[in-house]
């Protein structure tokens, strides 16, 4: 048995470690397709939704000052399934699925380093997914601390 030969008899396998690095990377494909091509259910534009805020601000202030009760809350319906949270649902399946597999090929005394890599891309795509709506609440913030410092030409 030559030298090659011994080295790759030495080697260890990667099923783990590899399958946790295929299903990380379809995950960041699958997130990073989201965020630059989606939605892709269809949303109300957001003009629409900043002027019905800006009603519902006004309405509120209106209310507050003559004293009147509020209305009686109605819940919005709930939302079906649509193709954006199918998404959703896949990366976040899929980020978990990573991060167990990268799991298991440690326990199983793997080649740490596409174990580490498949673990650490899982992370990614679960961080990248949770930044994604924290910039999301930043600006609807922006834009709501906007209409409120513009109230008093809403009311007029």
């Amino acid at each position: 048995m030559g030298p090659v030969m011994t080295a790759l008899a030495k080697t260890k396998s990667i099923p783990f470690g590899a399958g946790s690095m295929a299903v990380a990377a379809i995950a960041i494909i699958l997130v990073v397709a989201h965020i630059s091509f989606g939605p892709f259910a269809p949303q109300k534009p957001a003009e629409v939704t900043i002027a019905e805020t800006a009603v519902k601000i006004k309405d509120a202030a209106k209310r507050a000052i003559s004293g009147e009760a509020a209305p009686a809350e109605q819940k919005p319906p709930r939302s079906k399934w649509n193709a954006d949270r199918i998404v959703d649902i896949a990366v976040l399946a899929l980020a978990a699925a990573a991060i167990l597999l990268a799991i298991i090929a440690l326990f199983r005394n793997e080649e740490r380093t596409p174990a580490f890599f498949g673990f650490s891309l899982g992370v990614g795509v679960l961080l990248m997914s949770w930044l994604q709506w924290i910039a999301l609440l930043i600006c609807g913030a922006i834009i709501l601390a906007a209409i409120i410092s513009n109230l008093d030409e809403i009311l007029s």
